[in-house]
């Protein structure tokens, strides 16, 4: 800034400039004059320069005057998160029995993090952020029906094609592209302004299509001059704009690039200033607020680029977005803009606490508070991998044991309605209604039942690709570069292809879909029945009366319309119902918008809660329990994840219904939950190992007499080898 400048500047403040002030706000003027220019380039190319510095100044002002604005609402939002959270954990020490073993204090801590069926009072940043992910993905069924390709193993080419046009604003005439297109920009745009609402600072670009996808190995392979000149013609130049409003030339755009290869190439690293860590990992508010800098002009470009540089294809690309903006938004909602500083206060100053209280207990006590920080990790997304290829290889390990080995989970699957039966009890609402409703759920002609479930965020596990209950949060999330990453794509769809084809996926979501309608339904009763929340009890009405369900969100539940889903489910309340209830209707219980939000998000995380003790998923809690101290990316870390791959579920079954029957009120109630899941799963799993040494025998009798000679049939062949090879327990082979 030149001196004249700053010495204006100083007087318009009334003071001095600050250390580094003067370039801050020569930059914020540089920004704003950029900005002013794309939106108009020849109307600005006819301003005088005065009028643009004027023009650009007041902009600049005003985005300085909104960032102090952010700041005050940040703070407002942390004085807000710390009390609630103050509260809730004092509540929850409050409740511990007087004997409590050392440690408890800080589980209850933990409690913030993940769900605990222990834990009573409050909802944690898992269960919030799957609450919030399940309700966007299912609202983009319309997205996921345009693009799914066969057996959910390929996505279809032509209408991944179709869906890239419509979200750059071209005509496709595919009407189905059409919908899942504008099905996105809402639901993205709503999560967005819930993201800005909790603190967070994401701006608006008309040009914001999707996020990309860029291979950190593909780029660095082709080397800064080819990828320069392949990636050049595919920009859309009206976007790389001086500031006088004339348009790049190529050399600048290429100076331009340059820094973007830079960025790709150290994923990030040339950002981070040595010695302060890297960025995201501070204030989680500022965490999805990067500047766009890549812009293409068309879908062709786009879809080109992607074909040489990209990291992964377009549908995980999208679930990808969703999961980490919804995890964000429930960081920050939970405990506040400045998430990890809020956890670790509370986590240090109850170690201290329960230090003092039993110092003999030193080891136990500071084991769970190193579970606490990494179970933040888990939750935050911030583990991180050591080795890329390693971990491929890990993965493409793992992939190829569950396609190997699982072929027939179906009918070991059969011993789950043990946890059905303990859970519907748990809940106060008939089994028998929940396992009804599978069938109804399994029916090929009830495709439109199962996606009104879906577009209510229940059972979509099996469309994103996710097997919670081995551990697999996503199985085609992106690796790394060459044969490593390539193989674990391979096996990742032959992993998803088997469990897809023997039909575990819909069995699981069935039973997710069931369980789930039933509660609802049972919550749509209790609202009309219920006058207030804090009529309910856990005698007459279950698990719900240890949630953290607060006047509001009851008052709300109370005012949506019930939905018929039929037989045993005749009024069950959606996060779609909450969202059609007028605003006159709650304006008395605050914003409108963010009442509906909570109350949306409160129901729709109490019934994935109880659906993943129905139907077994494995939580951040446990796999942070049975990964502690290892990383994914290192030999040892890898090795333990192959040795726990299929403990993972029994692990989970252990953890969740065990502490559940121990909250329990009084003996009989213990004794009636643990007597379900023990005589449920004792019968469904003899049933199931019946029906597994049949299906083994006759498999040998069919494989036999093939052989000996006849009329052979090499498809029958195939199958029993197939069958045979999937069924028996062999060593570990030399993929790892």
């Amino acid at each position: 800034m030149k001196d004249e400048c700053a010495a204006a500047v100083e007087e318009a403040l009334g003071r001095s400039l600050r250390a580094g002030e003067s370039k801050q706000i020569e930059d914020s003027v540089n920004l704003a004059m950029r900005l002013l220019a794309e939106k108009d380039p020849e109307a600005w190319a006819a301003t005088s320069p005065y009028d643009r510095l004027q023009q650009a100044a007041t902009a600049a002002a005003q985005a300085m005057t909104a960032e102090v604005r952010l700041k005050q609402q940040r703070v407002k939002l942390q004085i807000q998160a710390h009390d609630r959270i103050e509260n809730a954990i004092n509540d929850g020490i409050d409740k511990l029995p007087e004997k409590a073993k050392a440690g408890s204090m800080l589980r209850v801590v933990s409690q913030v993090l993940a769900f605990d069926a222990k834990g009573k009072g409050m909802t944690s940043v898992e269960t919030w952020a799957h609450a919030i992910q399940n309700e966007s993905l299912g609202r983009l069924m319309p997205l996921w029906e345009s693009t799914k390709g066969f057996m959910h193993l390929f996505q279809d080419r032509q209408g991944i094609n179709d869906l890239v046009k419509e979200l750059y604003g071209e005509d496709s005439g595919n009407a189905a592209a059409k919908g899942g297109a504008e099905a996105w920009r809402k639901v993205t745009d709503e999560l967005r302004d819930r993201a800005n609402a909790a603190g967070m600072d994401i701006g608006k670009l008309d040009e914001w299509r999707f996020p990309q996808s860029h291979s950190q190995a593909r780029v660095a392979q082709a080397g800064l001059e080819k990828w320069t000149e392949d990636t050049l013609p595919k920009l859309d130049r009206k976007k790389y704009i001086r500031s006088d409003g004339q348009r790049m030339s190529d050399n600048e755009v290429r100076d331009f690039l340059r820094y973007a290869y830079d960025s790709i190439i150290t994923d990030g690293q040339n950002k981070v200033e040595p010695g302060k860590g890297r960025p995201g990992y501070g204030l989680t508010a500022n965490r999805q607020s990067g500047h766009r800098q890549i812009f293409f002009k068309d879908a062709d470009s786009y879809t080109s680029y992607q074909g040489d540089y990209g990291d992964r294809s377009l549908w995980p690309t999208l679930t990808g977005h969703i999961r980490s903006i919804s995890r964000d938004i429930a960081l920050n909602e939970i405990l506040g803009p400045n998430a990890e500083q809020t956890f670790r206060y509370f986590n240090d100053r109850t170690l201290l606490d329960e230090l003092r209280q039993d110092p003999t207990k030193d080891s136990r006590i500071r084991a769970q508070a190193a579970f606490n920080e990494a179970l933040y990790d888990y939750v935050a997304g911030k583990r991180a991998v050591v080795n890329q290829k390693i971990a491929d290889m890990g993965q493409a390990f793992r992939n190829f044991e569950t396609a190997a080995k699982l072929g027939k989970v179906v009918i070991t699957a059969l011993g789950d309605e043990a946890g059905m039966a303990a859970t519907a009890y748990a809940n106060k609402v008939p089994w028998s209604a929940a396992f009804a409703r599978e069938f109804k759920y399994l029916n090929p002609a009830n495709a439109e039942d199962r996606a009104v479930a879906a577009h209510a965020g229940l059972g979509i596990n099996g469309i994103i690709g996710g097997l919670n209950r081995f551990g697999y949060e996503d199985l085609q999330l992106g690796g790394g570069e060459g044969k490593a990453a390539g193989v674990r794509g391979f096996t990742a769809k032959l992993a998803n292809g088997v469990m897809h084809a023997s039909g575990a996926e819909a069995l699981w979501d069935a039973r997710r879909r069931a369980l789930g309608s039933i509660l609802m339904s049972a919550v749509g009763k209790l609202t009309r029945e219920v006058p207030n929340f804090e009529d309910i009890n856990s005698q007459d009405h279950g698990i719900l009366a240890s949630k953290g369900v607060t006047p509001a969100d009851w008052e709300t539940w109370k005012l949506a319309q019930p939905e018929d889903w039929g037989a045993n489910a005749r009024s069950v309340i959606t996060p779609k119902s909450i969202s059609a209830i007028p605003d006159e209707q709650l304006s008395h219980l605050g914003d409108p918008a963010a009442v509906r939000r909570h109350a949306s998000t409160m129901l729709l995380g109490h019934i994935l809660e109880e659906t993943g003790m129905g139907v077994m998923d494995t939580g951040a809690r446990e796999r942070a329990g049975m990964f502690l101290g290892t990383q994914a990316g290192t030999v040892s870390g890898e090795l333990t994840r192959a040795a726990l791959l299929f403990k993972s579920f029994s692990f989970s079954m252990m953890q969740k219904h065990w502490a559940r029957a121990g909250m329990m009120e009084t003996g009989m109630d213990r004794a009636q939950y643990v007597a379900r899941l023990m005589v449920a799963g004792t019968i469904m799993g003899a049933v199931a190992n019946q029906l597994r040494t049949s299906l083994l025998a006759r498999t040998r009798r069919t494989s036999s007499s093939r052989s000996s000679g006849g009329n052979r049939s090499s498809g029958a062949v195939v199958w029993a080898s197939t069958e045979i090879f999937c069924t028996r327990k062999r060593p570990a082979t030399t993929l790892l």
